[in-house]
């Protein structure tokens, strides 16, 4: 693995000294979900490729002069990416990580700094690849980054035990796990993040490719569809699912039945892989929907643990009113189970309790600002960012603690849609 991570390394020096930038922006979007790959303490603790990928595009940037570095001249979508990007990877996250990092885990001062060095990167790699989106669309580099990013989240699932045996680092549901014994257990593959958040990132893809298809019924997108939603059934998830449930209900909303009846064929198809899931991976999914453990919780506590979970934070907030509007101050309550509650599994509440009234008021603000935003892409192009917001916000209040990585590239995908149709007959030919 080392000899590995050096050769990764060395591959991405060549690239900064020939300043292929639009190389490392496409490896940076693949690699952005895949936090766990290739992951190394070679150089510094827990340096992953995406801070390495990063780290070179930041490099190339300020090296070159073909790159867009200034906000002067971006349109509403590109700002409101910039802003989601701003508020995750460079705010609240920070402010999260500093918290956590001093009030549960103890941190040493080394850790803290490489933890918002490593925000900071990205963040920085993300907001660059926005400022020159433009440029990115007509070639196609983050559509293509998409797919083949989560192509290899969905395969990295699949075959979490085979990459186990091979000595790849992949996300569980549990702390261990023997390579050499396969344990009714969900997993994520080298998706950054557990289970839950896995399906929850493919949930916001999904809902980006059934616009697509929506417009345009090609069968490549048909195929990421199917991709995209065997994953997220592959977890378990049952939130995702409930957010699955209301996406499909927009969409048909939106088409009507005559949708259905012309898409018989796909749906013939897309009803077989269900099937050969559940045959392979049924019984997990089965045991999520009608969870033993969930029970268990109503019966000793009268309610979900999520429940009570935010329940306690806020509780802690009418304690100590100041939290409204600086955010938890000192360590966070104790849940029943003996655990610090750190994670509320809701963002809402998460972004309330730790960042305060304003940096929550400016969070909702900025799904305010996506529903607007959407008016002016139906309007100009027939599609919606609706089905992966909704998807994003219903995953949300049930998850925290994790970024949708793909949502501010979605945006712009499809608000750059609203083109002229000169421009996007060029955008097609090339």
């Amino acid at each position: 693995m080392q000899l590995l991570y050096y050769t990764i390394i060395s591959f991405f020096i060549f690239l900064i000294l020939l300043k292929k930038w639009k190389i490392v922006t496409y490896l940076f979007i693949i690699f952005l979900p895949l936090g766990n790959i290739f992951q190394s303490h070679i150089l510094l603790p827990g340096m992953s490729i995406i801070n390495i990928v990063s780290v070179a595009l930041i490099l190339i940037a300020l090296s070159s002069r073909n790159i867009k570095k200034s906000f002067h001249d971006i349109d509403r979508f590109q700002l409101l990416a910039i802003q989601f990007i701003v508020f995750y990877f460079l705010v609240f996250n920070n402010m999260y990580v500093i918290k956590y990092d001093v009030l549960v885990r103890d941190a040493h001062l080394l850790r803290i700094i490489m933890d918002v060095l490593k925000n900071f990167l990205i963040g920085s790699a993300y907001i660059i690849i926005i400022l020159n989106a433009r440029q990115l669309f007509q070639n196609k580099i983050l559509i293509k980054g998409i797919s083949m990013g989560v192509f290899i989240v969905v395969i990295s699932m699949i075959f979490s035990y085979q990459l186990m045996l091979m000595g790849f680092l992949v996300n569980t549901d549990m702390e261990t796990i023997s390579a050499f014994e396969r344990v009714n257990i969900r997993l994520s593959g080298f998706y950054d993040g557990d289970v839950n958040a896995a399906a929850a990132f493919l949930i916001v893809i999904f809902g980006y490719f059934l616009t697509v298809y929506e417009k345009k019924k090609d069968i490549v997108t048909f195929l990421l569809l199917v991709i995209s939603f065997s994953g997220m059934l592959f977890t378990g998830s049952r939130g995702v699912i409930l957010a699955f449930v209301v996406v499909c209900i927009l969409f048909f909303f939106n088409n009507g039945i005559k949708f259905s009846l012309k898409s018989f064929p796909g749906l013939i198809v897309l009803f077989s892989i269900l099937y050969s899931i559940f045959l392979w991976q049924g019984d997990i999914i089965i045991e999520r929907l009608i969870s033993s453990e969930s029970q268990h919780e109503m019966i000793v506590y009268q309610e979900s643990f999520r429940f009570i979970r935010w329940k306690l934070l806020i509780e802690d907030m009418v304690l100590n009113p100041s939290f409204f509007l600086f955010g938890n101050l000192h360590t966070p309550p104790i849940g029943p189970q003996n655990q610090i509650i750190i994670s509320p599994h809701n963002e809402f509440v998460r972004t309330l309790y730790f960042g305060g009234i304003f940096i929550f008021i400016y969070y909702i603000r900025l799904y305010i600002k996506i529903f607007k935003i959407n008016n002016i892409i139906r309007k100009n192009s027939g599609l919606t960012i609706v089905y992966s917001a909704f998807g994003m916000v219903m995953t949300y209040m049930f998850l925290s603690n994790f970024v949708n990585q793909y949502f501010p590239i979605i945006l712009i995908l499809l608000g750059f849609y609203h083109l002229s149709n000169k421009d996007i007959n060029k955008v097609e030919n090339l």
